[in-house]
């Protein structure tokens, strides 16, 4: 049986990088800097070029590059003020860190340098709210991780320290949904991956910690849209080809089909209802005498973000009841059939608190006791104790 995804190729671009800045500014998503190769036939170097992919054409334009001092890797990218911001990251093989910011401007094609970060650092989070930008983490060398956290005002061009995370971590991905920021995985001061996922409230500059990823891992891609999106990354070792997504209001992850190809450090951003998914390189992993094998990927895949979530688990909230919150849950049993090997029960459920849209209406959600199902490549029989995957190609 062929692998099926829900992840299609769109527009590759001609150039590969992996750890670059990524923020998407009106329909365009922009890349720029890490390490890579400006075409198939370029060396390996730290890039300062900038890239733009029109999304709504699918058409890859060069744009304007960056200095050539502001070449660097492990950088992040974020978007404020109709600006795209490059800040941090590393300037050489040694992992020597930068403070230096840069901002281009889309109206008028220019770079211009801001404020320096307060602090040098690569492997920096990053995400926009209300026209600022907030950083998180990262660290300077190959050793040590930072929990600070710093807003980013474009107006003044200033920064100012806030609250500091709870844990100090590198690597790790960080999106905006509701007014409230999710930073979730990197790598802790002794590069081992982290499941955390702790949530900023730029409001009252406080933290919460939430539900820990089912997997430990760091240079993730992630989004915000219907939920929080992890894609990709490392665990540490070699590169995954995981997707996870968090459901804020239930505080639980589902497990989501993964890329086609284990890859880390990519640029992730969410349009046109659905995710894009950029370059990045893959890392088979070494152990002992035998060195690592990266291969950098030039790939563009998208996915609506209807078709992933449509394998995600489906959650029963609250009980079959009123609870004092104003909460009702009730759970129907639609059809019971004892299948070769195992029962099938399908029905439905209604969750006043659910506000996911489904075919039914707002609210209702099928369940189901045992099932098959897609998850990644495998075809899996879904069970009510756990599950079995069969990878059936």
């Amino acid at each position: 049986m062929p692998s099926i995804s829900p992840w299609a190729r769109k527009a590759s671009p001609q150039f590969v990088n992996a750890n670059m800045a990524s923020a998407l500014v009106g329909a365009s998503i922009y890349l720029a800097g890490g390490t890579g190769y400006e075409n198939i036939y370029a060396a390996h170097k730290y890039m300062n070029e900038l890239y733009e992919y029109i999304t709504q054409t699918e058409i890859w334009i060069q744009k304007a590059s960056m200095p050539l001092d502001a070449a660097r890797d492990k950088t992040v990218g974020a978007a404020a003020g109709g600006n795209f911001y490059v800040i941090g990251g590393a300037t050489n093989s040694s992992n020597t860190a930068t403070n230096r910011v840069d901002a281009y401007d889309p109206a008028s094609g220019l770079w211009s340098t801001g404020a320096v970060l307060p602090y040098s650092a690569h492997s920096v989070a990053a995400a926009s709210y209300n026209n600022k930008v907030y950083t998180f983490g990262g660290r300077n060398g190959n050793s040590g991780a930072f929990n600070y956290v710093y807003e980013y005002n474009p107006l003044t061009n200033t920064w100012a320290p806030r609250t500091g995370m709870l844990t100090a971590r590198y690597g790790a991905a960080a999106v905006e949904l509701n007014g409230k920021i999710y930073v979730s995985g990197g790598f802790d001061g002794s590069g081992n991956a982290l499941k955390t996922l702790e949530v900023y409230d730029p409001a009252d500059n406080s933290w919460q910690t939430k539900s820990n990823m089912p997997e430990a891992k760091g240079y993730c891609g992630a989004v915000a849209d219907s939920g929080i999106y992890v894609i990709g990354g490392s665990d540490g070792y070699a590169s995954v080809n995981t997707v996870y997504q968090y459901n804020p209001l239930a505080d639980i992850w589902f497990y989501l089909p993964g890329l086609d190809g284990s890859v880390e450090g990519v640029a992730a951003n969410a349009a046109n209802n659905g995710i894009y998914i950029i370059n990045g390189y893959s890392n088979s992993g070494g152990s002992g005498a035998t060195p690592d094998l990266i291969i950098y990927v030039g790939a563009n895949y998208f996915s609506p973000t209807s078709s992933i979530s449509d394998y995600s688990e489906l959650v029963h909230l609250g009980s079959d009841i009123i609870n004092p919150s104003g909460n009702l849950s009730r759970s129907y049993t639609d059809l019971s059939y004892n299948a070769p090997g195992f029962t099938v029960e399908a029905g439905r459920t209604y969750n006043s608190a659910d506000a996911r849209d489904s075919i039914i209406s707002r609210g209702w959600t099928f369940s189901f006791c045992s099932r098959l199902e897609i998850d990644g490549n495998d075809t899996v029989v879904r069970m009510p104790d756990g599950w079995e995957g069969f990878p059936w190609q």
